[in-house]
């Protein structure tokens, strides 16, 4: 706040209601919006123990990661690298995510799966592309 109660020329007023007060909470949404560290985060549910990326229902492990790096609830078409598929995960956000599996699950990971980001070659899982935090819950990877 400048001097006198004023910010941007805008006089600002301490009292609730008034038109100065509703300038002054909508200046501070927009500051705390600025914030680095206060992004938005989503939790993705794997919802199956399948290695897939498919068009139904589940969100697999896979389809999880693809959610989280791209924000959104797609993955990268199996048989058309080029495209993009929907899933049944939730979309994942800017911030950190959280991708949660199923308490003492085993989760399949026999194939590889196609991630063109991939540059290590072919893998289990896509190419982890941001920060994540994986709640295992003491779920396990089996081949």
């Amino acid at each position: 706040m400048g001097v006198g109660g004023r910010v941007f020329g805008f006089r600002i007023s301490s009292r609730p209601g008034s038109p100065g007060w509703a300038l002054g909470a909508v200046a501070l949404a927009a500051a705390l919006l600025l914030v680095p560290g206060l992004a938005v985060a989503a939790t993705i549910n794997v919802t199956t123990t399948q290695q897939q990326v498919n068009t139904d229902a589940d969100c697999s492990l896979q389809e999880a990661i693809f959610a989280a790096n791209f924000n959104l609830n797609v993955a990268i078409d199996p048989s058309n690298p080029a495209t993009v598929i929907n899933t049944g995960c939730t979309p994942g956000d800017p911030g950190t995510d959280t991708i949660v599996l199923a308490p003492g699950a085993v989760y399949e990971v026999s194939g590889f799966v196609v991630d063109p980001f991939n540059t290590a070659g072919l893998t289990a899982t896509p190419l982890v592309m941001g920060s994540i935090v994986l709640e295992g819950n003491g779920a396990r990877l089996e081949r």
